[in-house]
């Protein structure tokens, strides 16, 4: 058996879409968005780095300085980007849907389930009585489908998981040092 040599290959992909938005709340007037600000807060207090590249608070430069060691990527603020779901779709969601496939039980199932739910849950018990819709605003808001990021890692078009397929993006976070980078 013969190995198929390293390569580069020309990946065209068309990103113009015509995505539909449905109507929704201003997130400043959103009852959850308490969720999302103490779980930024909370990521900062922590110091969560950039789940990708690895970049802490400290090791942030200003807008534009070039990338260092500590910086690979030369970013300047770190995000929370909603990894499940992107908070001005969420009324477009069918929840019972998203209820039940983040709620998995044959053990034949070989994908994972859309959701966290129930380890979210275990940490927030004051929600496990409620309606399937308010735990599922809740959690879309919270720490349950955040995802902290970089600046470069979450937006930019050469590096952004709003930018590039979600497998390459993710295979960034773990690429062995010493090779080329993936993307280029």
């Amino acid at each position: 058996m013969s190995l198929t040599a390293a390569h580069y290959q020309m990946v065209v992909l068309n990103t113009r879409l015509r995505e539909w938005v449905p109507e929704h709340e201003p997130r400043a007037t959103d009852p959850h968005y308490r969720l999302f600000a103490a779980a930024k807060k909370q990521m900062r207090k922590q110091d969560i780095p950039c789940w990708r590249c690895g970049v802490r608070y400290e090791d942030l430069g200003a807008k534009d300085e070039p990338a260092t060691a500590s910086n690979p990527l030369g970013a300047y603020q770190l995000e929370a980007h909603h990894a499940d779901l992107e908070f001005s779709l969420l009324n477009a969601i069918d929840v019972a849907k998203w209820w039940d496939s983040s709620h998995r039980e044959d053990a034949g199932f070989m994908v994972e389930s859309f959701s966290n739910i129930d380890g979210w849950l275990g940490r927030h018990p004051e929600l496990a009585a409620k309606s399937h819709e308010e735990v599922f605003l809740a959690y879309m808001e919270s720490e349950g489908n955040l995802m902290q990021l970089c600046d470069v890692c979450h937006r930019s078009k050469g590096e952004g998981v709003h930018h590039i397929p979600y497998p390459d993006w993710r295979a960034r976070a773990v690429w062995r040092s010493g090779l080329p980078a993936h993307i280029a």
